[in-house]
């Protein structure tokens, strides 16, 4: 796989999707796995970690819930698209929370489903990089403490910076001086 190609498991039982969906999105670049249940599934999230998961499975609600909630455990930064029927509708937009990202409703065409596949493909990125920013700031926050310096004293400086007040002793010295000189008149 590409370093820029999406990774996508499809999570799909009926075997003429399988085919279809598989070589659509294969034809817009992307990397597709495809297993038919609940339990290759797991199987495979155990191994490998995709950008986004099409879920588009035929179970009963108690089943759907217990195995999306499964499904997000497992893949906890993998985005969530659940593919349902008319029928399932209620369900899905229940299911609308932690890393469920969108639903797509059936039929529907490959242009549709490309559209929900970018949006979830931007949310990941997103998330990745809200990832790296935590990380780099619980760092950051670590290397203030060990050094013993008062956080709130930072964050009073910032706002003083960005509200014109300098208390600095170089700027005070400078607004000093420049308070001090006299303007120079015609006469003199």
């Amino acid at each position: 796989m590409k370093n820029n190609q999406l990774s996508i498991l499809l999570i799909e039982d009926n075997p003429i999707y399988k085919k279809v969906l598989k070589y659509d999105l294969s034809q817009s670049g992307w990397n597709v796995d495809i297993v038919s249940s609940e339990k290759e599934a797991k199987k495979y999230l155990s191994q490998l970690n995709p950008e986004i998961i099409l879920v588009d499975i035929l179970l009963s609600k108690s089943i759907c819930k217990n195995f999306i909630d499964d499904l997000t455990q497992i893949a906890k930064n993998s985005i969530v698209i659940l593919i349902v029927g008319f029928s399932d509708l209620k369900l899905a937009i229940d299911l609308l929370r932690d890393n469920i990202c969108d639903y797509i409703l059936k039929p529907f065409k490959i242009e549709q489903l490309v559209l929900v596949v970018e949006k979830a493909r931007k949310l990941y990125f997103q998330k990745q990089e809200i990832e790296i920013l935590t990380q780099e700031n619980n760092q950051l926050k670590e290397i203030i403490i060990e050094k013993g310096i008062d956080i709130n004293e930072i964050i009073n400086l910032k706002k003083d910076l960005n509200n014109g007040n300098y208390n600095f002793q170089n700027e005070t010295y400078a607004k000093q001086v420049r308070k001090s000189q006299i303007p120079k008149s015609k006469n003199n």
